[in-house]
């Protein structure tokens, strides 16, 4: 008998396939796709520019040399819709509850309108420092709705493969990091560099969406123009 080895896929007791599936046929039922926005944090640090990839002669090991220390750490909070990211606040540091409340109020607050209008509903994930209710009320009071995602579900955050996109832009534009007036700048350059085609890009990737055929209805209907007002 010929033995065939496999990679082996952890997978956590939190995640519930079952709540993670209805989750999803419940926001594709309820909204539209202009109506929905994502929020998340991102952190970064002088590797952040680094490029992965390289060239060297045939045969010869491609490698470099540096000192490879993190430097100073900063933290992103970024707001994504299917028009790209709208805004991001970048603070040297890590985010509590209390500054992201105030990231929230200066970030993700101006951008947000009232159900059933165009970016009024917040999908977040079960970071601990998203369920103090302060932010959540301020986004009520305005008339915006907020959910949280199932544990343990990146892949229902699109938001995530925007700053996989961020991280390529900054890669790809490392020599201009000079030209920058802080760290904090090319970084929110580098996340608001995530524009329209590449939004399409990581919500079709999301399973909250791509994950299920009535995406591609979804999204045909955005660009036949049946959307939320504005």
């Amino acid at each position: 008998m010929q033995n065939l080895l496999f990679q082996s896929q952890n997978l956590a007791r939190e995640g519930n396939p079952t709540l993670q599936f209805l989750f999803v046929v419940e926001i594709q039922r309820r909204y539209l796709l202009d109506q929905c926005c994502w929020i998340d944090e991102v952190s970064a640090d002088s590797r952040l520019s680094r490029r992965v990839y390289g060239w060297s002669l045939s045969g010869v090991p491609c490698r470099r040399g540096g000192i490879w220390h993190g430097g100073k750490h900063y933290s992103a909070l970024g707001l994504f819709w299917i028009g790209g990211m709208i805004d991001c606040w970048v603070v040297e540091g890590s985010l509590d509850a209390d500054l992201f409340h105030l990231a929230v109020c200066c970030t993700v607050l101006p951008h947000m309108q009232a159900y059933p209008r165009q970016r009024s509903v917040i999908f977040a994930d079960n970071c601990i420092t998203h369920h103090f209710q302060n932010w959540i009320t301020d986004l009520q009071y305005k008339g915006s709705l907020v959910h949280f995602l199932e544990p343990l579900t990146p892949t229902h955050n699109p938001i995530e493969d925007g700053f996989k996109c961020g991280r390529s832009w900054a890669r790809a534009n490392c020599d201009r990091l000079h030209t920058f007036q802080s760290p904090e700048h090319f970084i929110r350059e580098s996340l608001m560099s995530v524009g329209y085609q590449q939004a399409r890009h990581c919500v079709h990737n999301c399973s909250t969406f791509g994950g299920i055929p009535a995406y591609e209805s979804m999204l045909a209907r955005f660009d036949a123009g049946e959307r939320a007002p504005m």
